[in-house]
């Protein structure tokens, strides 16, 4: 019996990068931690310093809106698909 290298792409199921059902707003940081393998409170707090800073406002409203759901589509696929015709 063999076992499948690390670096076998059929050995490990890559990780993607979704909204979280661990959210407080949109689930944007709560899904970036799940990716990272980090607490989603160290993420909310990097995300509260860059919202000081002027860049989270844009970063997280990007998120919200490209990153896919954990359990369906992203928001601006969602909409896209509704309104296609």
């Amino acid at each position: 019996m063999t076992t499948p290298h690390p670096t076998d792409p059929q050995a490990v199921p890559p990780r993607q990068l979704r909204r979280s059902n661990d959210r407080m707003l949109a689930g944007v940081c709560g899904g970036v931690a799940e990716y990272l393998g980090v607490s989603a409170n160290l993420v909310r707090v990097v995300t509260i310093l860059f919202l000081l800073m002027g860049h989270g406002v844009l970063l997280y409203f990007l998120g919200w809106l490209l990153l896919p759901n954990g359990d369906g589509p992203s928001v601006w696929a969602g909409w896209r698909s509704r309104h296609e015709a």
